[in-house]
């Protein structure tokens, strides 16, 4: 019997205590700026995580402009100095010059 009062009694103040906890809880004056400060940390965590990814998607698009004005440039005056020089032999066999 009394191991039966004991439990009885341990239950209600385990319950008092979820209430209490819960009512303080309600009443406290920072639990919105805790909830805002937990929720930021989350975004930011989240921010960090795309802004690695949009660092990496930046770095591989700047190699790749680099690749091609490379070959731009090779191509491009490889190619002007072909058409350049046809053209002189045209205006030189033309008389031109």
């Amino acid at each position: 019997m009394a191991v039966d009062t004991t439990t009885m009694q341990l239950q209600r103040d385990v319950e008092r205590l979820k209430a209490l906890s819960e009512t303080e809880a309600n009443r406290c004056p920072y639990r919105e700026t805790i909830a805002r400060a937990v929720n930021s940390t989350e975004q930011i965590k989240e921010m960090r995580g795309n802004l690695d990814e949009l660092t990496e998607t930046v770095m591989g698009i700047r190699v790749e402009m680099a690749k091609m004005s490379v070959l731009a440039g090779v191509s491009g005056g490889g190619g002007l100095a072909v058409v350049g020089g046809v053209i002189a032999a045209i205006a030189k066999a033309a008389g031109w010059w």
